[in-house]
This record gives structure tokens, C-alpha cells and sequence, in this order.
């Protein structure tokens, strides 16, 4: 009997880039019911050893060693419809790959922001504007799982059966809107900023670290409590009071961590360069005149002086009224 059922379109396999330590992609098989909807560029649901892994789709074939298609694992689901990177950025990361011996899984983790790659901070929305009868009646169940605050993907399927390709045909439909929100792992910085009340506690009497406190901030203007505390030294029970009795006020405000506010900056050396410095830094000159492309790797253990020659080469690119951009360290790619 001939079977007059067409088979489906599109390609059989997909190379699929995971974060695990191999340096090129590994091969899924494309079941019948995702055929034809895989593009490169898309993240997808694939199983990995015993468990489950996302990662993303950098070629589609129909070609497979023999020996090797049986044992090929299918794509378990379309994460999002849209792909993330076209065939530049694609083509881009393979170079990355390839030119830092670097496994491609990891290559396109860094490329890929954390809010998209994460399952959890992709949220769904259900629109309240949205007309429920249109939903396919394969949906109505999953539609009415939703809520109309954002639902994190994670928690979706968590609570039920339903894939990303089900979902992704509620965003097709409008019914959903579809938000990404990151988790924040780092707490804000905040500091206090204190300043005078006008009239605030006029004929007060005042301790004697009090009216220092007053006395300071009548000459520096708004100050935050971390240049009171080096003046003051333990400050907070004479800024509570001062507080309490409306002489003085403060404002909380995010401040940016900075990891070098008490490092003093450190001169670079002008002194004569070693002969080693002097050959390393006339090949990266003779190319900056020449205007081509070149790859250095400057040998030499801790405190040899490579800096230098960087430094260098660098002064002589801004005398030209050029710029350089220095990339250290490139520990994200070591394996």
C-alpha cells in the first residue's frame, strides 16, 4: 500500500551550539511536528545527557552519517519563533570560535544576553483587551492559565504540560504579550546625602559634635554620610538627632561602586626600554604605519614588561590623533 501522505518540509537535522565544554555543535534531529519552523539563529529545547539544556541553532542539514543518524536526539522545542542573530552574527561567533580555540557553546552564551537565555525571565502577559473566542480552541486551556500580570516561562511550565511552540502560537494570535525582565543578583548601592534645614532649629542648643556637624555642612553645602563619617568618625546617633529636631535633612540615592576610588594612579615608567621591548615595539609600529592587519603575541612571565610595549604603542597611535581600545583580561574565553 502506498502511504499517499506527504512527508514534511524542511530540513531533517540542526546543529545545535550548547554551553558545555566541546568545541563545535552537536547534532538533533528535527521531529515532524517542528519541521519547517527551525531557522538559524533561534534558541531551542534540547535533551543533553539527562537532562535538558538551551541552546542555539547555527546550521540546519539534511545530511547525516549513516551510522551516526539512529542515535541522534530530537529537538524537544522552539524556545522563541524569532532568531536572535542573523547569519552575520552567526558567521561572526564561528570566527570567535575558531580564532580563540574556544567552544562555540560558550562563544555564543557570552553573545546572547542573560534576559533572553534565561527560561525564567521571559514573562507572558494575558491582554485583558484581547478577545478570548479567538483563541484556537488547543490553546483555550493554556490561555486561561495565564494571568494579566507578567508569569515567568519557568513557572508556566512548571504548572503544566504546555511546550514554548504553544505559547509562541498565543504570541502569534496577539493574545499574550511577551516581556523579558533579568533577575537582579546585585543589591543598589545607596548612600545618604544630609543637608542644612532652612530655619531648621534656630537658637537650638547643640552638642559640641553636633554644632561640628552643623558647622560642616554650612560650609561644604549637601554632604554623604561616607565624607561625614571620615570627618566625624561614629556620626549616626548626632545625625539622628539633628534629623529629629528638624535642623538638618537627607536624601537616599543609588552611588556607583567604584573599586578604584582610594587607589592612588600609578605613573607609567619613561624610563629606556629593554632591547626586547624596543624589537616587540618596532613590529607593532612598522604595521601601524604600513596600515595592516596583524596578530601579535608578546611573550614574557609576569613583571617582563609586555605592558610597557602596550603603553607605548598605544601613545604613538593617540599622537596620531587616533584612538586604541585595550580588551583585558579575556578570561570569559578560557577554557
Amino acid at each position: 500500500m502506498v502511504s499517499l501522505v506527504a512527508p514534511p518540509a524542511g530540513p531533517s537535522f540542526a546543529q545545535i551550539a550548547l554551553d558545555v565544554p566541546i568545541l563545535g555543535a552537536l547534532t538533533y534531529s528535527i521531529p515532524d511536528q517542528l519541521r519547517g519552523q527551525l531557522r538559524r539563529g533561534q534558541l531551542v529545547q534540547v535533551p543533553f545527557r539527562n537532562r535538558s539544556k538551551i541552546g542555539l541553532v547555527v546550521d540546519l542539514t539534511d545530511e547525516v552519517d549513516d551510522e551516526l543518524a539512529p542515535k541522534v536526539r530530537d529537538v524537544v522545542d522552539i524556545i522563541d519563533r524569532e532568531p536572535l542573530l542573523g547569519a552575520a552574527g552567526l558567521d561572526f561567533l564561528r570566527f570567535l570560535a575558531d580564532y580563540y580555540m574556544a567552544p562555540l557553546g560558550d562563544v555564543a552564551r557570552l553573545a546572547i544576553p542573560a534576559a533572553v537565555r534565561l527560561e525564567g525571565a521571559k514573562h507572558y502577559t494575558r491582554l485583558r483587551e484581547f478577545d478570548a473566542s479567538a483563541v484556537p480552541a488547543h490553546l483555550q486551556l493554556l490561555y486561561a492559565s495565564l494571568e494579566y500580570e507578567p508569569v515567568a516561562v519557568q513557572s508556566i511550565r512548571e504548572s503544566s504540560n504546555f511546550t514554548y511552540t504553544e505559547l509562541a502560537a498565543l504570541e502569534d494570535v496577539g493574545a499574550v504579550e511577551v516581556g523579558y525582565a533579568e533577575e537582579q543578583r546585585v543589591s543598589v548601592k545607596t548612600e545618604r546625602f544630609y543637608r542644612l534645614v532652612d530655619g531648621g532649629g534656630d537658637g537650638a542648643a547643640l552638642g559640641t559634635r553636633q554644632q561640628g556637624v552643623v558647622d560642616y555642612l554650612q560650609d561644604e553645602g549637601e554632604v554623604g554620610l561616607a565624607h561625614l563619617r571620615d570627618s566625624f568618625g561614629a556620626v549616626h546617633s548626632s545625625l539622628n538627632r539633628l534629623v529629629d529636631r528638624g535642623v538638618i535633612c537627607f536624601e537616599e540615592r543609588e552611588v556607583y561602586r567604584d573599586p578604584f576610588a582610594d587607589v592612588t594612579p600609578v605613573e607609567a615608567s619613561d624610563g629606556a626600554l629593554t632591547d626586547d621591548q624596543e624589537l616587540a615595539l618596532t613590529a607593532l609600529n612598522d604595521a601601524r604605519v604600513r596600515g595592516t592587519f596583524r596578530a601579535f603575541l608578546l611573550h614574557g612571565v609576569t613583571g617582563s614588561g609586555k605592558t610597557r610595549v602596550y603603553v607605548e604603542a598605544i601613545r604613538a597611535v593617540i599622537d596620531e590623533g587616533r584612538s586604541a581600545l585595550v580588551l583585558l583580561p579575556e578570561i570569559a574565553l578560557t577554557p
